[in-house]
């Protein structure tokens, strides 16, 4: 009995995991930097563009490729059409400082104090993501959202996640407009300016 109670007392003591809240806006530690500005800004075009090359010249010499990546960095195919898609989604969430390095996205650590069995089938819609009907001859926008956290009902689309907000609201989202929570530790950019210069020195995508 003495073992039972002991046991009740740990579990009571035990800090419980925190609810997830109704909306996560990203946070930004790293704005007061203007190079990190133009860094990111010239990472945000590579990614639009989907320029290889230019990707690769970011990564600090040592950077022989990204942990979780199947080869070297190669100039000609870095990563498949998708992974460029998350990479421009990651860009818009946040930065957050880790000693001298500056880490993307902020979510991953905003994210910490969640236990991971509240993230299973969540989403957060960025901001200014566009819920709508798909069965609509002419999609129709049902509403724009904001850093909304939603649970998943429907993802078997292609390009398209069905889901219900705690409102109660339901529609769809572009998957560029969404980041899926439990997979917030599998995309991670880190970045050290050395000599003058930002470079990417950890990069990690499943």
């Amino acid at each position: 009995m003495k073992g039972i109670a002991f046991a009740l007392f740990l579990l009571a003591a035990a800090p419980a995991s925190a609810a997830l809240p109704k909306r996560l806006p990203p946070i930004d530690q790293c704005n007061g930097d203007p190079s990190f500005a133009q860094f990111r800004k010239s990472l945000r075009d590579v990614a639009k563009r989907q320029d290889s090359k230019a990707f690769v010249a970011l990564f600090a010499p040592e950077t022989k490729k990204p942990a979780g990546y199947g080869g070297d960095l190669d100039p000609n195919d870095v990563m498949p059409a998708e992974e460029w898609i998350i990479l421009e989604t990651v860009l818009r969430m946040g930065c957050v400082r880790s000693g001298p390095k500056f880490v993307i996205p902020s979510v991953s650590y905003q994210l910490r104090r969640f236990g991971s069995g509240s993230l299973k089938k969540k989403v957060l819609a960025l901001g200014g993501a566009e819920l709508f009907d798909p069965y609509q001859e002419e999609r129709k926008v049902l509403g724009i959202l904001n850093w909304d956290v939603a649970i998943i009902t429907n993802n078997s689309g292609d390009f398209w996640t069905g889901i219900r907000l705690p409102d109660g609201r339901t529609g769809f989202v572009s998957d560029s407009d969404l980041y899926f929570l439990d997979q917030r530790d599998e995309f991670e950019i880190k970045f050290e300016k050395r000599k003058g210069r930002w470079m990417i020195t950890d990069f990690w995508y499943p």
